[in-house]
């Protein structure tokens, strides 16, 4: 079982990501700032081209990266598809920091039926 919030945990992201259908326009680096972990606060960054997720790590996205402030348990509903970007936007359960427009434009691939099984597949082989 893999450890949430671990470089094998965002490592095993990226693999089921790689056969996902691309998503022209759905490019960005997504930054990710999980309050209250277990292990204290956890900053990491998925790079995405084209809807699939293609590399991600502990490091701050650059100066163009949209960033989401999220609490641990939602950021864990979250990764088992259990909550929604848009929703939890809403809903203000996550903040975004960047564009709004280059956040909407990542929706179609996130929220696709393919992205959320990924979320699904990885929640089964990661630690409750």
């Amino acid at each position: 079982m893999l450890r949430p919030l671990t470089a094998a945990w965002l490592d095993r992201w990226c693999e089921l990501g790689k056969d996902l259908p691309a998503v022209a326009g759905a490019t960005a680096d997504v930054e990710h700032t999980v309050a209250k972990t277990p292990d204290g606060d956890v900053t990491f960054t998925i790079r995405y081209e084209d809807g699939r997720p293609v590399a991600a790590g502990f490091e701050p996205g650059g100066d163009d990266a949209l960033r989401l402030a999220i609490a641990y348990p939602d950021a864990m509903a979250l990764a088992r598809a259990e909550l929604d970007v848009p929703a939890g936007f809403m809903q203000g359960r996550i903040k975004l920091v960047g564009s709004t427009a280059r956040f909407f434009a990542l929706q179609p691939a996130l929220q696709s039926a393919e992205h959320r099984q990924l979320l699904r597949t990885l929640a089964a082989e990661t630690e409750a």
